[in-house]
């Protein structure tokens, strides 16, 4: 974003923008009168709830860590996307490739099955992680 562009979260009803802030699209707006702009919207994503990102970062990962000896917490947040978020990809080839989905771009229930299947895959192996 540059000095002269703002963000705001909003919403719609089908046919109108309803901006959160309508005070300060009304200024923002104001400041271009007579003017052209251009105006980009995209469909707000919510990732995951604070509650289930504390809970993944702040137990599910140091569990893991102290299982494997990994003092790296980026390193062993790796190791657990490689175990617990793989996914195919069809090439134009046809051919069928494993991927794996960054967790940034889970959706809430998505990241909350993520997290679900990370704590089965460590309970398998005998690493509980208690409530």
């Amino acid at each position: 974003m540059t000095d002269r562009s703002i963000s705001l979260s909003g919403a719609s009803d089908g046919s109108s923008f309803l901006p959160d802030e309508r005070g300060r699209w009304a200024g923002f707006l104001a400041r271009y009168k007579g003017r052209r702009i251009t105006v980009t919207a995209e469909a707000e994503r919510v990732r995951r709830s604070k509650q289930a990102n504390d809970r993944y970062w702040a137990r599910i990962v140091p569990f893991y860590q102290e299982w494997v000896g990994e003092d790296d917490k980026l390193q062993a947040h790796e190791d657990i996307l490689a175990q617990c978020s793989k996914t195919t990809r069809i090439l134009p080839t046809g051919e069928v490739i494993e991927t794996i989905q960054r967790s940034r771009f889970k959706t809430v229930e998505e990241f909350q099955e993520f997290t679900e299947k990370a704590e089965r895959w460590l309970a398998s192996h005998g690493v509980l992680i208690p409530d």
